[in-house]
């Protein structure tokens, strides 16, 4: 059994639990602890709206042209 204690991928703290959470988009194939944890699901919001915002504007111009 492994008794090594994991650390963040962000902070370096001790992880809470054995897993971690999914430390994706700030950390490619990392765990982060529950503290960083809030900013990896803000950058997760940013980067989904910002997808949101260039398919919006695509699918405008997209109309836009079409009524041309």
């Amino acid at each position: 059994m492994n008794t090594k204690t994991k650390n963040c991928d962000i902070c370096h703290s001790p992880l809470e639990n054995e897993w971690g959470n999914n430390a994706w988009p700030i950390i490619i194939d990392g765990t982060c602890c529950d503290t960083c944890n809030g900013d990896v699901i803000m950058a997760r919001i940013l980067q989904m709206n910002k997808k949101t915002t260039e398919l919006e504007q695509f699918i405008n111009n997209t109309l836009e042209r079409g009524s041309e």
